[in-house]
């Protein structure tokens, strides 16, 4: 069974600071799986921000590099998405979905997360 791990529904941080938004997984091979990274503001559709697979992110609009930035820790098995400079339009849930590349089935894995920067 794949699962996912939270540490808490709402994180609330200042203007300007980072948030780090994190999800656990187990339950199948970490170090293969891609983990992806959703934003969906109220009233909108899920908008992917980004994916990691190993160190590097690879994002969906080059807007979002100067806000969001994800870290893949194969030891801990979670992945941490970095928020920056925050500021009112961050204000989301934030969604992370996985996919393993030595699988032939594609695992949806979702984690609700809001963030509402104040």
């Amino acid at each position: 069974e794949i699962t996912l791990e939270q540490e808490r529904m709402t994180l609330t941080r200042s203007k300007t600071k980072t948030a780090r938004i994190r999800c656990k997984l187990s339950g199948t091979d970490f170090g293969s799986a891609y983990i992806h990274w959703y934003q969906q503001k109220e009233g909108q559709a899920l908008n992917r921000i980004l994916y990691i697979a190993g160190a590097t992110p690879v994002y969906d609009q080059d807007s979002n590099k100067p806000f969001f930035t994800a870290e893949k820790d194969t030891n801990a098995k979670e992945s941490i998405l970095n928020v920056r400079n925050l500021d009112t339009s961050h204000s989301a849930t934030y969604y992370c979905a996985c996919w393993d590349s030595h699988s032939d089935t594609e695992y949806i894995c979702i984690l609700h997360k809001n963030h509402k920067p104040h």
